[in-house]
């Protein structure tokens, strides 16, 4: 699972880490271990982000799916005839 959370609220700068671990009852570094993928996204925590943030869970969490996959084609990626 992967997260829009930080770049829609902290890369813009409509709030600082510090604020938005606040707001989400968690703390910074907490959020820090999250954003740099050493901590894994709950579910408890896209809840509580949705709820407090008042956002649906599409605009801020999405499935990290591999980009080239041969599998959506049915055989190994070579689209050749």
């Amino acid at each position: 699972m992967k997260t829009r959370l930080f770049e829609e609220y902290v890369d813009t700068k409509k709030m600082t880490m510090q604020a938005l671990a606040k707001r989400l009852g968690y703390t910074p570094q907490y959020l820090s271990l999250i954003r740099h993928g050493h901590f894994p996204i709950t579910g408890n925590f896209i809840v509580r982000v949705c709820l407090t943030l008042g956002r649906n869970i599409g605009d801020l969490f999405f499935e990290d799916v591999p980009e080239e996959s041969g599998s959506l084609h049915g055989g190994d990626g070579d689209e050749r005839a």
